[in-house]
């Protein structure tokens, strides 16, 4: 194999060099294939550690690692286990651990499971973030969207730490977080390796850092591999700025691999507005970068290309719009669908429209609980737009828990539509991807980070798509419910305006003119724009709209903005 100059100095680097060193490998750079090379490279009779990020990354690369008797290629927790037992020999693995502690916490009727479920996935993540004050339990909760359900928040982040204390007390058996957490919390040195090489370093949260790194002999090397552009997971605090300080801590040197053997030049043009020093590969094909519409979208999207966004919303009536023409999709995320059940049942409601005025003031709630401690509001409002998405095109609650159970899953082939949040498609690549181009936000460094990450998940050709809709209706669906779905992906309010806002310029569709009669009057046409702030202007002071179950329905407006209405201010009557 041809190596390039940049791979030629990392190697040099791990023979000759001192230090710890940072190889930062953009997307698509033969970072493995670099890594498994370099070990050739350690010199003889020095004893090396390969850690990877999870079982199926370390499989991969201890197959193609070279056989060394002072060499180990192991994930992190098989690692942290090797320790603790290393100081409690007859520690055993129990996978229930933490669900038999919260039968004691809680309590083992079976109407607790759901909350012991939310309480597990907690406490799992304080132990990945070394968290154990309150305050910071509170801001798990909101950051993962953890549904405390009907209990007293400060009783649940009060039960999560005493599942944390007797977690920690308990050294006869461990669970799967323990392996990473408790060689932290007992102070316990991972190994004494002369040379540590960390793979997918910027995805590795706080525990699992703090782990790899004490395997280090005091006077060995630390290799990190990784991209700092590609640190994405700033709330499990593996994000871009977390991992700088680890560097400057390290005073690690820096090595780059800048070539993309994966990227086309076109994609690779379009990644270095975020990355500069990205080049492509000698003989990469020229490849595809294209502004698209909706529409064309629809007409390009085949079974085994990735549609990526920002959030989960705008998915759900793409993927229900596929499926009703019978093509097949899925959305990435089994956990998110289960999140979606939860809150499903945490309504208890029996009816659509009464768990739609369930959602609307849970919502409300929320985003006022969450803007009082200055946090962002992002999960609870792309939570509420998925379950309102589905609604729209369910009539009972067992529906829309059946249609959840269909849409999300983790299979990924070549034989659907892979719809995905950005997140879930990182390490991931099709040679035909979308990015719904409305959807993705700016302002800090991680959210660039994640455009990043969405641009060259393509390997041959990338659509930026503006505007969304749904496919149109196979069967069985008329224009008015399709609209009003593809309403829902655009984020209005479709709760509390119980009409059509489709006359913004950029999507080039006509408004709803509402029903031509009411109570056999003829109606005017009316219509509506969009302001500032999300607010909507009518150019008339009465008009006919369609009510949550598409009936006619006279509204009059209350208060005047120039020479029209405010669409907000509008207050049903009866009477003509």
């Amino acid at each position: 194999m041809k190596w390039s100059k940049f791979q030629k100095d990392v190697f040099k680097n791990t023979a000759k060099g001192s230090g710890h060193t940072f190889v930062e490998a953009v997307a698509g750079s033969g970072k493995s294939t670099s890594l498994i090379e370099s070990l050739n490279y350690v010199p003889d009779g020095t004893s090396w550690l390969l850690v990877a990020f999870n079982r199926k990354i370390a499989a991969e690369l201890k197959m193609r690692a070279p056989q060394s008797f002072n060499g180990e290629t192991r994930t992190l927790h098989s690692l942290g286990l090797k320790a603790l037992k290393q100081r409690y020999p007859n520690v055993d693995v129990e996978s229930n651990k933490m669900w038999k502690i919260l039968d004691r916490v809680v309590g083992k009727d079976r109407k607790f499971n759901d909350i012991k479920n939310q309480m597990n996935k907690a406490v799992s993540l304080c132990k990945a973030c070394l968290v154990s004050e309150p305050a910071e339990i509170d801001v798990i909760l909101d950051e993962y969207d953890i549904d405390v359900f009907d209990m007293d928040r400060d009783e649940f982040i009060s039960k999560i730490n005493k599942a944390m204390l007797k977690s920690y007390e308990d050294t006869d058996c461990v669970d799967f977080n323990d392996m990473v957490w408790l060689p932290h919390m007992y102070d316990i040195k991972a190994g004494s390796y002369q040379r540590v090489f960390i793979d997918e370093a910027q995805d590795m949260n706080p525990a699992m850092l703090e782990l790899a790194l004490s395997a280090c002999a005091k006077s060995g090397r630390i290799t990190l591999y990784g991209d700092r552009n590609q640190a994405i997971y700033g709330f499990n605090g593996a994000g871009s700025d977390q991992f700088n300080k680890l560097i400057k801590s390290l005073d690690a040197k820096i090595l780059p691999l800048s070539i993309s053997y994966r990227c086309p030049v076109k994609v690779v043009n379009k990644a270095k507005q975020f990355v500069p020093i990205m080049e492509a590969a000698p003989n990469a094909k020229q490849g595809t970068v294209e502004y698209i519409s909706s529409k064309e979208m629809l007409k390009l999207a085949k079974p085994g290309c990735f549609i990526l966004s920002r959030v989960n919303a705008p998915l759900i009536g793409l993927a229900l719009g596929f499926i009703r023409q019978g093509t097949p999709c899925n959305i990435q995320g089994r956990d998110i669908g289960a999140n979606l059940v939860n809150l499903i049942k945490k309504s208890r409601r029996k009816s659509i429209d009464t768990f739609l005025n369930w959602l609307g003031k849970w919502e409300a709630k929320e985003i006022k609980r969450l803007r009082v401690r200055g946090r962002p509001v992002g999960s609870v409002t792309d939570k509420a737009g998925c379950l309102r998405a589905l609604a729209d095109d369910c009539r009972t609650i067992a529906e829309m828990k059946g249609k959840i159970q269909e849409l999300f899953e983790d299979d990924d082939d070549n034989n659907r539509i892979i719809l995905s949040t950005v997140h879930r498609a990182k390490g991931l690549q099709r040679d035909v991807v979308f990015l719904l181009s409305g959807t993705f936000f700016g302002g800090n460094q991680e959210e660039e980070n994640i455009k990043y990450v969405a641009c060259t998940r393509s390997a041959s050709e990338l659509y930026y798509v503006t505007g969304t809709t749904v496919p149109p209706a196979k069967s069985g669906m008329g224009h008015r419910q399709t609209r009003r779905a593809g309403m829902k992906m655009a984020g209005y309010p479709v709760g509390s305006i119980p009409w059509h806002f489709y006359n913004k310029e950029h999507r080039k569709l006509r408004p709803c003119t509402g029903p031509r009669t009411f109570k056999g009057t003829p109606q005017p046409k009316y219509k509506i724009t969009e302001v500032e702030k999300g607010q909507h202007l009518i150019n008339q002071p009465r008009a006919v709209g369609h009510g949550r179950k598409r009936k006619p329905v006279m509204f009059e407006f209350q208060k005047k903005v120039g020479d029209k209405w405010l669409l907000e201010s509008g207050k049903k009557i009866t009477k003509d």
